[in-house]
């Protein structure tokens, strides 16, 4: 189902650049991801879980705390891959953002990729949602940024 009224997001992007940290954290065969959703509800597409660089914290600080208040757990072994520049449209409105991409393990005793598991949370007021995300289901809906998608396939062929 693409669409679900209980997660729709009236977020929109801030009229400034926001640096951001993400973590590509893949797990048989399955990569861990947040949706995006409309004012409706429905599924744009995903992006990997993390969030904004707050002032004097590190990218890698920054995605350590963000996996920390999202999922009560840290990614092992956080390696940044690349940085990079996401310019996008959201609910109408503008966004830009300096991306920094780790990659990252599932730590002993996270949850594993199991079907249908999702954990839905308020995210500074907005009803958010990440779940483990099939192979499959990825190439029906996009990823973003966009930039990632070839490192996040490389990602999902390691595993």
């Amino acid at each position: 189902m693409n669409t679900n009224p209980d997660l729709a997001s009236d977020w929109t992007p801030p009229e400034r650049i926001r640096p951001i940290a993400i973590g590509l954290i893949v797990a048989d065969g399955h990569v861990l991801l947040m949706e995006v959703r409309d004012r409706t509800g429905f599924l744009k597409g995903f992006r990997p879980v993390g969030g904004g660089i707050e002032f004097g914290e590190s990218a890698e600080q920054a995605l350590l705390r963000e996996f920390r208040e999202e999922l009560g757990w840290e990614p092992h072994a956080a390696s940044l891959l690349t940085v990079c520049e996401n310019r996008f449209e959201h609910n109408g409105a503008p966004g830009h953002e300096i991306v920094f991409v780790f990659s990252g393990e599932r730590p002993e005793g996270a949850p594993a990729p199991l079907p249908d598991t999702r954990l839905d949370f308020l995210d500074h007021g907005v009803a958010t949602s990440i779940r483990w995300v099939a192979p499959d289901e990825l190439e029906r809906v996009p990823i973003y940024p966009e930039a990632i998608e070839p490192l996040l396939r490389t990602a999902i062929a390691g595993t």
